[in-house]
């Protein structure tokens, strides 16, 4: 049985915190996404929570709330902390090293996976070494994964875009026809 209700800005949480929440990486926590936030349904029991979050659900369980709607417009309380939200560079950055240089690596071979299309159909012609290949794919990378991470650009049909993306990138920069 649900119990009261409670619609609250997803400020008060962190974006860590959301990202867990999100994936299903905080235990004992049923969070359920739609798009412009997420349901929580509060556990009975008290388990090891992130401090934003268990100060939520304190303030839930002083209320007698037992369901959060966790919404971007929802109300900021006043009791409650907020949470500046970092941009999507910022975010990339503060992934570990290993993370970043793996997305970096899988972009780039995307990349040059474009371009080796391209300079096969004669669309651009790209006049260097492959080690100057690798920096010019890797600078790409980190530009397109630095402007992207985190944006709704990043997870929606992620493929075709970024595809799409890289050929008119490329085709701006070392394009072989007039456009």
């Amino acid at each position: 049985m649900i119990g009261k209700y409670m619609d609250v800005c997803t400020s008060h949480l962190t974006q860590d915190t959301v990202d867990n929440l999100v994936i299903g990486n905080i235990p004992s926590v049923h969070a359920y996404d739609y798009e412009e936030g997420m349901f929580v349904v509060i556990p009975d029991e008290e388990h090891h929570l992130p401090n934003d979050l268990d100060e939520v659900f304190k303030y839930a369980k002083q209320n007698d709330i037992t369901l959060i709607r966790f919404d971007r417009d929802g109300e900021e309380i006043d009791d409650l902390p907020t949470y500046d939200w970092r941009s999507p560079k910022e975010r990339f950055l503060e992934q570990p090293a290993y993370f970043q240089q793996t997305a970096l690596m899988e972009t780039a071979m995307r990349i040059q996976d474009t371009a080796d299309f391209l300079r096969y159909t004669g669309d651009i012609s790209i006049d260097c070494d492959e080690m100057e290949l690798l920096c010019i794919f890797t600078e790409m990378a980190r530009e397109f994964e630095y402007k992207y991470y985190g944006t709704d650009r990043y997870t929606d049909d992620f493929l075709n875009f970024t595809n799409e993306v890289f050929r008119e990138e490329l085709i701006e920069k070392y394009g072989t026809k007039e456009n």
